[in-house]
């Protein structure tokens, strides 16, 4: 039984409002003094701690990365001795924020970065996982970042398919953020109910939870019937996602493996949006948490 509660999803897939409701639901925010300012593509806040922001961004950047082009983290990466060096800082900010048990989190660099979470914890936390139409998200990415829609693309792929295979050994409820929205009081009601059969206290409102997902945060939308510019295997972890939002088991680890496993095409579109001096050196040193395996 757990306490506490991450929420886990790609940039631009509804983390933010699903964070809010949960929130509103009962969940602590922790200490709000660092939250990242509410913008316009996301009026009612990040709900984001930019110290927590920057550690995920020190995680991604020792691996040769960052947010807009991780790097390839292999399994079991958090546990060499470059990554466990930053347990300790890990730790102790995220007790400074977040003081009691009984806390939410959201970042959407943690579907990277969680196996290292993990060990900087006390405890074990429910995981909620909230994915959105793929095409939506590389739309949403285009207007705010300027990023084109193949880059956008495989951004979707490697942070839904990590966040799978890191989610693979916790408690996990898989949501569409679009079905969210679609009807926010079963929603609020089923997830509500799911969180505390595994342990965590609410007691907040539903009423609230419920008014902050308005159909009116959706500015992107895209039919399912729309995946032909996605890739096969883009394709396969949509329909993935689709089932296990609808209940399915969980898949086996080998077939997780080979489902959430990016294409070589995505890891060498995302190499190629390294910054160029940090790219040289990658190079030189062969790239093997790149493009290995």
């Amino acid at each position: 039984m757990a306490r506490n509660v991450i929420v886990i999803g790609m940039h631009r897939s509804g983390t933010s409002a699903i964070t809010n409701a949960i929130r509103l639901l009962g969940c602590s925010i922790g200490d709000t003094e660092d939250f990242t300012s509410p913008k316009r593509w996301n009026p009612q806040g990040n709900w984001e701690h930019q110290r927590l922001i920057d550690r995920n961004e020190r995680i991604l950047e020792l691996h040769g990365g960052t947010w807009f082009a991780p790097p390839r983290l292999p399994d079991g990466w958090a546990k060499r001795e470059k990554a466990r060096t930053m347990l300790p800082p890990l730790h102790s900010e995220f007790a400074e924020i977040y003081r009691e048990e009984g806390w939410v989190w959201k970042d959407p660099r943690a579907c990277l970065t969680l196996p290292l979470w993990l060990q900087a914890w006390d405890s074990t936390p429910v995981a909620v996982m909230v994915f959105r139409h793929p095409l939506a998200v590389a739309k949403s990415l285009a207007a705010r970042n300027g990023f084109s829609l193949r880059h956008g693309l495989a951004l979707w792929e490697i942070y839904n398919a990590q966040a799978l295979w890191n989610l693979r050994d916790l408690p996990t409820s898989v949501y569409s953020y679009d079905g969210a929205l679609d009807d926010p009081a079963r929603f609020v009601d089923e997830l509500g109910k799911t969180l505390e059969r595994r342990g965590v206290v609410l007691g907040g409102s539903t009423s609230d939870a419920t008014e902050v997902l308005q159909p009116s945060l959706r500015r992107n939308t895209q039919g399912d019937e729309e995946l032909g510019p996605l890739s096969e295997r883009q394709q396969r972890l949509w329909k993935l996602l689709e089932s296990l939002a609808a209940g399915s088991a969980w898949p086996a680890d080998e077939r997780l493996e080979k489902l959430t496993n990016p294409s070589p095409a995505t890891r060498l579109l995302l190499f190629s949006k390294v910054p160029p001096c940090r790219r040289a050196i990658l190079m030189r040193a062969r790239v093997p948490l790149w493009l290995d395996g």
